[in-house]
């Protein structure tokens, strides 16, 4: 009867997000479009990263699709938006030089992002009428779908992490310990992908979803498997390299990336409850003094935020969901976020609801 209640809720809920998002979905970026790299470099010219007094700055999304383009035909990255790892890049401009059309990554990055969640919630859950179903909804959530057609990094590395998620999970088999290696390849593909201190929450909650579980030898593992993970960041910086730098130019730039985001951050850094305001408000800070409506909110945010919180107390939560959602949280607690943070969070409350109405009191809080 619960089971029956939950999928017919889902169902609803699917309806409930179609209904929000259908005219985001914009086709003709996929059928009709075609890539125009003079369009985009006088974009570029003109914006905010030539002229800092420029008045006509230009979004993240034409600048990964100018920089990975670029890339792509052979243009060396510290020259064109070096503050950002490059393999998200290169694939939009693999998309874009080779396809004719920077949005087929984008598209893409969303069926695998939705096939990764199932898997995890599979794997959660094991269910797979209700993974599926509750990746459906997912699918549909409104700042998904606007990001099937922005040329944007977030749910490509959503999937990288919902990997990294589900072959953690697995390897906690003591069979298959070593599949803990696949989540430090993964982990080497998020920080090629953003600003590798991304890495740091999601360590530092593997960490301690392992010592909870007192899975003491996949921890040994895990902490020499980072070797894989640096290797990984490293030889994405291939062009780098043929471009005659060495290591010490590599470690150097590192150094001006993360210099430079803490820069660029630093007046943002500080506690403050632009998350709260977002989960339950559906509002955000544009600037420190300005508050706006995020059009992608939903009901289902407070919701599933609210629900996790609940089970969380009464010790009814998913471990590995609750340890990443708090961790995470946190550095969203001491930073002003907005909703393209978020794409890392939400969807785990919603995972996490989902294990928690369907076990129920039989749920193990693992």
């Amino acid at each position: 009867m619960k089971k029956t209640f939950l999928i017919l809720s889902l169902i609803l809920a699917i309806f409930y997000n179609f209904l929000r998002s259908h005219k985001l979905f914009e086709f003709q970026k996929i059928f009709k479009h075609r890539f125009n790299l003079k369009k985009y470099e006088l974009l570029y010219n003109n914006s905010q990263w030539v002229n800092p007094e420029s008045k006509n700055p230009i979004g993240d999304d034409i600048l990964y699709s100018y920089a990975g383009a670029k890339y792509i035909l052979g243009e060396q990255i510290i020259l064109i938006n070096s503050e950002h790892p490059p393999l998200g890049k290169n694939l939009i401009g693999l998309s874009a030089i080779y396809l004719k059309n920077e949005y087929y990554f984008s598209i893409i990055s969303g069926l695998i992002a939705i096939f990764s969640f199932y898997l995890l919630s599979l794997i959660i859950i094991k269910d797979k009428l209700v993974s599926f179903l509750l990746s459906l909804f997912l699918s549909f959530e409104p700042v998904f779908v606007a990001n099937y057609f922005l040329t944007l990094l977030d749910l490509l590395t959503f999937s990288f992490l919902n990997f990294y998620f589900y072959f953690l999970i697995k390897s906690l088999n003591k069979n298959k310990n070593n599949l803990i290696f696949l989540s430090n390849f993964f982990l080497g593909l998020i920080i090629s992908t953003k600003f590798f201190a991304i890495g740091i929450p999601i360590v530092l909650s593997t960490l301690i979803f392992l010592l909870l579980n007192k899975k003491l030898k996949i921890i040994t593992k895990y902490l020499f498997g980072l070797i894989i993970t640096i290797f990984i960041f490293v030889i994405n910086y291939f062009q780098f390299f043929l471009g005659g730098n060495n290591l010490i130019d590599f470690l150097k730039l590192q150094k001006y990336v993360l210099n430079f985001n803490n820069q660029g951050r630093k007046d943002f850094i500080f506690l403050n409850n632009s998350l709260f305001l977002l989960l339950f408000k559906g509002e955000f800070y544009i600037n420190l003094k300005t508050i706006v409506k995020e059009n992608h909110f939903t009901i289902f945010w407070p919701i599933s935020t609210l629900t996790t919180i609940v089970s969380f107390l009464i010790k009814k939560s998913n471990l590995l969901l609750t340890t990443w959602i708090i961790v995470y949280g946190f550095t969203q607690l001491i930073s002003v976020t907005n909703v393209r943070y978020l794409i890392l969070l939400i969807p785990y409350f919603y995972l996490n609801t989902i294990d928690f109405l369907l076990k129920g009191h039989n749920h193990k809080h693992l």
